[in-house]
């Protein structure tokens, strides 16, 4: 489980199972959705031979909404993993020391 701090575990620990997983899969196809943004941004700063103010702008708020939208996902979808597992009964696995 990831570690969190207590203000915001507690503001993800409202949602239910269902509802954490639809947030975490729609964050995870936003971070996709970035990730191929950054992509083509770098096809046409290639194409075009360097960057201009616009696609420095873009680069960065493309970036910046991909990693957001991936930790959001990772978060949730472990949420959803966690009380998928506690709703069967089965103990969830750790790599804790």
């Amino acid at each position: 489980m990831i570690t969190l701090p207590a203000a915001i575990e507690e503001q993800i620990n409202r949602f239910d199972r269902q509802r954490s997983l639809m947030i975490g899969i729609t964050n995870a196809v936003i971070a996709a959705w970035c990730a191929y943004r950054l992509i083509w941004l770098m096809y046409v700063a290639v194409t075009f031979s360097g960057f201009f103010g616009s696609l420095i702008f873009s680069f960065v708020l493309w970036g910046v909404v991909g990693i957001v939208a991936a930790a959001l996902a990772v978060i949730f979808l472990q949420r959803a993993k966690h009380l998928r597992t506690a709703a069967e009964g089965t103990p969830s696995v750790t790599n804790e020391g």
